[in-house]
This record gives structure tokens, sequence and C-alpha cells, in this order.
């Protein structure tokens, strides 16, 4: 999960690589190397589309003003000699490139592999109610959503309530009518929910009007994840009757008046488990 200091963290970095090369660019002018000035802006450019890449889903207007940036940047260059302009197109593909396949494919593709995990009962026997757990593992050692679901899981059981937990992969149940509450926990990945529990839920079809609480967790930033997670549960046919967001950077006593996240989800399951919602098959 991006926290907001990890964040900060990488756009000074960042900043600070685009302002060095932005000298080595502004050297190259002024001592007239033009393949030099190539070199360098096709990393300055390299840099500036994969930022825009990044932030496409969160701050669009940003990324397209980074794109119409380095599209100024090409033109100029391109006047000043064509052929260097193309070389410094292809050091600006090569940038882009190595940060999609470690940035995208590598890092927050290993974040999103799905976990295989059976499924495990804990509770009592049902006839306070049922729920269903579903969520994503993930790769960090803290695993702080499974934490947190099991914290969920909690609060229904003192209430009396048969709670059925697993990770969301091919293996994850997806006849739920038998549950009266269905739970989905997903991790914020690139301002997106874990794709695993987006899969799950896009194999359920039709969940027609089953109760869910959808849960996100992140450092900070889980507007988004929490907006498109909850899309594909409208789009399944399920009643969403609760949207927890909880975060590991940002003060949770912003959203939830409490700070520790663990006794945030078990209340969170408490107040489920009086609620009215019992729509078991």
């Amino acid at each position: 999960m991006y926290t907001p200091s990890s964040w900060r963290v990488a756009s000074l970095g960042v900043t600070a690589a685009i302002m060095a090369f932005a000298d080595a660019f502004l050297a190259a002018w002024w001592i007239g190397s033009v393949w030099a000035m190539a070199v360098t802006a096709g990393v300055i450019l390299g840099l500036i589309v994969s930022i825009a890449w990044t932030l496409r889903h969160y701050v669009g207007a940003v990324s397209i003003a980074l794109l119409l940036a380095a599209a100024a940047m090409t033109v100029m260059l391109a006047r000043t000699s064509p052929r260097a302009s193309v070389f410094s197109l292809l050091m600006t593909l090569a940038v882009f490139g190595i940060w999609f396949v470690f940035y995208d494919l590598w890092f927050t593709g290993r974040a999103n592999a799905e976990v295989v995990t059976p499924v495990t009962t804990v509770g009592g026997d049902g006839r306070a109610g049922r729920a269903l757990i579903v969520h994503h593992h993930g790769r960090g050692r803290e695993h702080f959503q499974h934490r947190m679901q099991l914290a969920f899981a909690e609060g229904l059981q003192s209430q009396g309530w048969r709670v059925d937990i697993t990770t969301a992969s091919r293996e994850a149940p997806t006849d739920v009518s038998a549950y009266d509450l269905l739970v989905l926990g997903a991790q914020t990945y690139n301002w997106c929910p874990a794709r695993a529990v987006v899969e799950y839920v896009d194999r359920l079809h039709d969940l027609r009007g089953k109760p869910v609480v959808v849960v996100v967790s992140g450092g900070g930033m889980t507007e988004r994840a929490m907006r498109v997670l909850q899309a594909h549960v409208l789009r399944a046919g399920g009643a969403i009757v609760d949207a927890i967001e909880i975060w590991k950077s940002r003060p949770n006593a912003e959203r939830h008046g409490l700070s520790d996240p663990v006794t945030i989800m078990r209340r969170a399951g408490a107040r489920q488990a009086g609620a009215p919602h019992r729509h078991t098959a």
C-alpha cells in the first residue's frame, strides 16, 4: 500500500532527478551539444511521462498538463534537430518502459497477485447471523488488511454471528445465498482496489440485493479505490450497507473519531451484526 509519506519521498526523489537532468540539458545547450541535449531531454521526458501515467487515475488534469509539457519540449527539440528529437523520443520510450516494467508489471503486479487460502470458520452456530468475509491477503509483512478483517469478524462474533473468512481467489465461494452479509476487503494499489477482490466481485454476477460491507485500506489515499470497488459491487447487484476506509498513515480520527484501526473495525462489525438486514435465501 502506498502512503502519503512514501509518496512525498518518491516525489522529492523524482523532482531532484528531473532538476539534475534539467541542469545537464541547459549545460548541453550552452555548449551547443545537440546530442547531449537529446539524451538529457529524453530522460526528462521519460520521467515526466512516467509521472503522468502514474497519476492518471488520481489527478487526471495534472497528467494531461504533464503530457502537454512533454509535447512542447519535444517540439522545441525537433526545431533544433529532427534527428536528435527522434533519438530523444527513443530515450523517452526506454525510460518509460523501465518504469512500466518495474512499477506496473513487477511491483504492482506482485502486490495484486491473488493468494489462495482455505475458508476458515469462526463464531457461533449461525442462528444470530452468518457472514462471509473475502479479502485480499497482500504481500506485506504486516498483513494489515487481514488484521482489519479479523477485527471486523470479532465484532460480528461478539453478537453471536458465525463468520467464514477467506481470501479473494478463484477458489473463494461464489454462492453467497446462505449468508446474511458479505464483507469485502481490499488494499489500495495505485489508487485502485486490489485486483483480486474486484475480479472476485465480477465473478458473483447477481447478488440479488445482498447486503455488502466494503472495506478499503491504504496509507490515506483511498477515495478513488473505494468508488471503484463500490461500482463493481453495485453492478453485481449488491446493496452496500457500509463503506469503511481505514488508513495506516493518515489519522483515522478524521473519518471515524477513533485512532486505533482495530477498535474501529471491531465496532463496525458489532454494528453490522445488530443491523436489520437478514436476507438469507
